[in-house]
């Protein structure tokens, strides 16, 4: 199921993201995690009672407006321009890797920063970026 979420559910969703990414409202926001949320039902093996932060948190993948604003800061990475969007600050000319990982650092934090506000499943696991053995 991961597979297929990875290789058809994502490409799918996020068709074009460069192009409406600017657009993403809370409301749209809440609709795209909403669409998320049968994936990981299918991927977790949950009942429907479960919360969707604790269905991402379970299965490991970032909420779908989130995964949004990783696709649209790659894109702009992988065209060599500098930008500064979502705390994360580049220069034309840096090192592709390292920016990469600062994009993902910074998505953590914010995904740890829904993480935290929410009363779903924290005792469960206070910390996303533990990893299971």
């Amino acid at each position: 199921m991961r597979h297929l979420y990875d290789g058809v559910f994502l490409p799918t969703m996020l068709y074009a993201v460069t192009a409406w990414g600017d657009f993403v409202t809370s409301t749209l926001a809440v609709k795209l995690v909403r669409m998320q949320r049968v994936a990981l039902l299918r991927i977790c093996k949950a009942y429907r009672t479960a919360s969707t932060a604790s269905l991402q948190v379970c299965a490991g993948l970032l909420p779908l407006d989130l995964e949004c604003i990783r696709w649209r800061l790659r894109a702009q990475i992988n065209r060599g321009a500098g930008f500064e969007m979502y705390g994360v600050a580049t220069r034309e000319g840096d090192n592709k890797r390292q920016a990469l990982q600062r994009i993902e650092s910074r998505l953590f934090d914010l995904w740890q920063e829904h993480w935290s506000t929410t009363s779903k499943g924290e005792a469960f696991r206070p910390n996303i970026r533990i990893k299971d053995e």
